[in-house]
């Protein structure tokens, strides 16, 4: 039995010696792993979640119906404000600012809510920028600085990593999607999508935080 013993440690220690670079091979991406996830968890427990509402414009090209203008948003002294701008010669980007849809993201729900708003009249027969208000949004005040109060910035987050099948395997091989960061730390979004069905997946534009409440005149 003793023998037996022997021997069998003898065949273990063996199979470990010739196969050590196979067992490495499958052990370190495991603790790789492991240690990914722990090291993107830190950062998220060093800070509270993000506290500031904020507002995105996503736009896009409708080939349905063709517009000679073009719609954008701004701040302007703390009020999200409108502007329709017509065809120009020579501007290129016109087509894919036909339609924009707002988004305001509530932190205290981690979730985009569409904001309507209603286009001036006789824009056919535009000749001249014109603005219009978002009566929506016109008891907010808004800020147009990229980092919040509390220090967070809107960001766009894509990569593909050369993980090969384990990266693939636990979701590590593609990354992509809208976030919150702050030194290190980032949150990610929730997707935006408009009530037609349509995906926002890289053509959101930040326009500003919510910065506090405006009191009814």
């Amino acid at each position: 039995m003793k023998g037996n013993s022997v021997k069998g440690s003898f065949l273990k220690g063996n199979f470990l010696k010739d196969n050590l670079v196979l067992i490495a091979g499958i052990v370190l991406p495991v603790l790789l792993v492991i240690g990914f996830l722990i090291l993107s968890a830190v950062p998220k427990a060093m800070f509270p979640p993000p506290q500031y509402d904020f507002l995105l414009v996503g736009y896009r090209y409708d080939n349905q119906i063709v517009r000679d203008y073009h719609v954008g948003f701004e701040v302007r002294e703390g009020v999200v404000t409108g502007r329709v701008t017509p065809k120009r010669e020579g501007v290129e980007d016109f087509r894919f600012r036909q339609r924009a849809s707002l988004f305001l993201y509530r932190a205290d729900e981690q979730r985009f809510e569409e904001v309507p708003y209603d286009l001036p009249d006789n824009l056919e027969e535009l000749k001249k920028s014109v603005t219009f208000p978002v009566r929506k949004l016109q008891n907010l005040s808004f800020s147009s600085n990229l980092i919040s109060p509390d220090g967070f910035q809107f960001d766009y987050y894509g990569r593909r990593s050369s993980s090969g099948l384990l990266g693939e395997i636990f979701g590590m091989g593609r990354r992509y999607g809208y976030i919150l960061s702050k030194e290190g730390s980032s949150f990610e979004l929730p997707p935006v999508a408009v009530q037609t069905g349509y995906y926002y997946s890289d053509n959101l534009s930040f326009i500003g935080w919510v910065v506090s409440e405006r009191k009814s005149s």
